[in-house]
């Protein structure tokens, strides 16, 4: 896969290169491991925190440590992730990210793309 642009976000080759948490995630594993959390460990969890937005219309990526393991579409990605973790729900991941697609034109085509070339175990209806 060549590539995507939308909207402000690009997105190369690889879509866990679009894992802005990641870092985020080890340094707050580090940090209670040393068994505090100081005042400037906390300034620097909030300078590299994410603003949460309501509605976030595009393509979810959830996984499971480092493979990608589903790729999903939603008006709402954060309801959308939130159902997976349903009892009901066979899907096992550990993390999740998403592409903001402003535009509903093409959004089909774009998640059917990311399932054609990395085929998540969980997209077994789409692999075609």
């Amino acid at each position: 896969m060549s590539g995507y642009a939308y909207g402000a976000i690009a997105v190369a080759g690889d879509p866990k290169a679009a894992m802005p948490g990641k870092a985020a995630g080890m340094f707050i594993r580090d940090t209670y491991r040393n068994g505090a959390v100081n005042r400037e460990d906390l300034e620097e969890l909030k300078a590299s925190s994410l603003p949460l937005k309501g509605n976030e219309q595009g393509i979810y990526l959830l996984f499971d440590a480092d493979e990608l393991v589903y790729v999903g579409r939603g008006w709402n990605c954060f309801l959308r992730v939130a159902e997976h973790t349903r009892k009901e729900s066979k899907k096992f991941f550990t993390s999740w990210n998403l592409i903001p697609v402003e535009s509903s034109e093409g959004i089909r085509h774009i998640e059917m793309d990311l399932i054609k070339e990395y085929k998540p175990k969980y997209n077994i209806h789409h692999r075609g």
